[in-house]
């Protein structure tokens, strides 16, 4: 019988590991700062050619805590039309990364990106997932769901 075992978080570090230097993104507008963690709205950007979303808003993630976290990103509205999106970036405990709030489904395939103005989103930080004694991934809670709302004029 195979067995079903997690590692856990695994990181890989390359000969260039300890040459990279990151830099906070220039310019943006901080939209979340909740537990070390720090969002900042960058821009829009159309969909990727393969199709599993329409257009994202571009996001920049600042984790300055001393936990790793999982920044859940869902649900969420764009000038008051229901849209689908989720994301679920992690960031290493004082690591940074880029990503973005990924919109998709029929309202948003029907929407213009020259015409929003506002996005709301519900935001969540976790920690690194356990599992609990029935085997299902378990989350520590480091910041409850919050609306987050952003002009991105």
């Amino acid at each position: 019988t195979a067995g079903l075992s997690s590692t856990g978080l695994l990181s890989v570090k390359t000969s260039d590991y300890d040459k990279i230097e990151s830099k906070p993104a220039e310019g943006g507008k901080e939209i979340y700062n909740e537990a070390g963690v720090r969002i900042v709205y960058l821009g829009m950007s159309e969909g990727g050619e393969e199709g599993a979303y329409d257009f994202g808003a571009d996001i920049f993630i600042e984790n300055t805590s001393d936990k790793s976290v999982t920044c859940w990103i869902t649900g969420g509205n764009i000038d008051g039309t229901e849209v689908n999106s989720y994301n679920t970036p992690h960031v290493s405990a004082g690591r940074m990364a880029r990503s973005s709030i990924d919109f998709f489904g029929d309202a948003a395939a029907n929407m213009d990106i020259d015409s929003m103005n506002e996005i709301t989103v519900k935001v969540e930080l976790s920690g690194d997932g356990i599992t609990d004694e029935e085997g299902y991934p378990d989350y520590e809670t480091i910041a409850d769901y919050k609306d987050v709302t952003f002009s991105i004029k």
